[in-house]
C-alpha cells in the first residue's frame, strides 16, 4: 500500500480510535450515577446486564481498533450502538433517570468527527428522537411525570446540536479533502521527481556508453591488432588496464540505468548481474532462474550485444 493510501486510512480511522478511548470512562461515570444519585431502577436486572455488556463491549472494541485495521463501517456502527445502549439504560432505569438523560447530549459530538456529514445529521436527529421517545415512555408509565415543557426545549437543543455537529463534520470533511488533495500533489511530485532522475540517469548512461565506452572498445581492438603483429609484455599490461577500465565503466552504466531490466525483463537482468559478480572473484555463482515474462519492448540495444570487455 502506498504512503498516500496509508495516510488516508490513518486519517479516517483516527476519530474512531479516539471515540473508543473515550467510551469506557463515560460508561464508568454512568455506573456511578445510580449510586451517587440514588436512582431507582425500574428493571434493575436489565439495567445491570445492559451496563455490564456495554462496558465489556467497549473494552473489546477498544482492543480491536488499537490493534488492527479499522473497518469502514466502524464509525457509524459504534455510534449507533452508543445510542441504543443509552436508550436501553434510560428505559430500564425508570422515570428518575433524569440523571442519565444528559448523556444523550454527548452522542452527537462523537459522531461529528467521522467526516460524514449526512451520517452525522441522521444519527444526531436519531439521538433527539430517542431522547423524546424515552420521555414519552416515562409519561405513559407514570401519570405524575407527564411531559414537562423543558423536555421539548431539550429536544430542541439536541436538534440544534445535531445541526451544529453536522456543520462541524462538514468543515472537517472539507479539510480532510484538502489534505487528501495535498497528499495527491505530493505523490505526483515524488513520481515526477523519480521520472526526472530516471531520465537523467538514462541520458548519462547513454552518453557514457556511446562516448567513453565505445572509445575504449575501439582502442582495445586496435591494440589487439598491434599485439597480433608484434607481441609485447607492455602491450599486455596496457590491454589489461583497458579491459579493467572498460569493465568498471560498463558496471557504472548498468548501475545508472539497467537497460537490460527495462528491455528484456527481470530474469535476464538477474542473469547479467550474476555474470558480472561471477567475474569479480575466484568464486562461482550458480542461480536457477525461471522466466517470468518479458516487457513490451523486446529490442536489444547495441551495447548489450557487445563482447565482454
Amino acid at each position: 500500500m502506498s504512503f498516500h493510501h496509508r495516510a488516508l486510512d490513518y486519517l479516517a480511522a483516527e476519530p474512531v480510535r479516539v471515540a473508543a478511548l473515550l467510551r469506557p470512562p463515560m460508561i464508568g461515570l454512568i455506573m456511578m450515577i445510580v449510586d451517587v444519585g440514588d436512582v431507582h431502577n425500574w428493571l434493575p436486572t436489565v439495567y445491570d446486564s445492559a451496563l455490564v455488556g456495554y462496558f465489556v463491549a467497549s473494552l473489546v472494541w477498544l482492543f480491536v481498533v488499537l490493534r488492527g485495521q479499522v473497518p469502514v463501517w466502524a464509525g457509524w456502527a459504534s455510534t449507533l450502538v452508543d445510542v441504543i445502549a443509552v436508550v436501553a439504560l434510560c428505559l430500564a432505569s425508570g422515570g428518575a433517570t433524569a440523571w442519565l438523560l444528559p448523556v444523550f447530549f454527548l452522542l452527537p459530538i462523537s459522531i461529528a468527527f467521522q467526516e460524514r456529514p449526512w451520517l452525522t445529521a441522521v444519527l444526531g436527529t436519531l439521538t433527539a428522537v430517542a431522547y423524546l421517545a424515552v420521555w414519552i415512555v416515562y409519561s405513559k408509565r407514570d401519570d405524575n411525570v407527564g411531559m414537562p415543557d423543558m423536555v421539548y426545549m431539550q429536544v430542541g437543543f439536541l436538534l440544534w446540536l445535531a445541526v451544529a455537529t453536522t456543520a462541524l463534520c462538514y468543515v472537517l470533511a472539507r479539510r480532510a479533502a484538502r489534505v487528501a488533495a495535498l497528499l495527491e500533489v505530493r505523490r505526483r511530485l515524488v513520481s515526477e521527481s523519480a521520472r526526472a532522475d530516471e531520465r537523467r540517469n538514462r541520458e548519462l548512461a547513454e552518453h557514457l556508453h556511446d562516448g567513453p565506452l565505445q572509445t575504449l572498445l575501439a582502442a582495445r581492438l586496435e591494440l589487439n591488432e598491434v599485439r597480433d603483429r608484434r607481441p609485447d609484455p607492455a602491450l599486455d599490461a596496457v590491454n589489461a588496464a583497458l579491459q579493467e577500465t572498460a569493465a568498471g565503466l560498463r558496471s557504472t552504466v548498468t548501475a545508472l540505468h539497467p537497460q537490460v531490466l527495462a528491455q528484456l525483463g527481470l530474469t535476464p537482468a538477474l542473469r547479467e548481474l550474476v555474470r558480472q559478480y561471477d567475474t569479480r572473484g575466484d568464486f562461482e555463482i550458480q542461480a536457477d532462474l525461471d522466466d517470468v515474462g518479458r516487457p513490451a519492448s523486446q529490442s536489444r540495444r547495441a551495447w548489450l550485444q557487445l563482447p565482454d570487455l
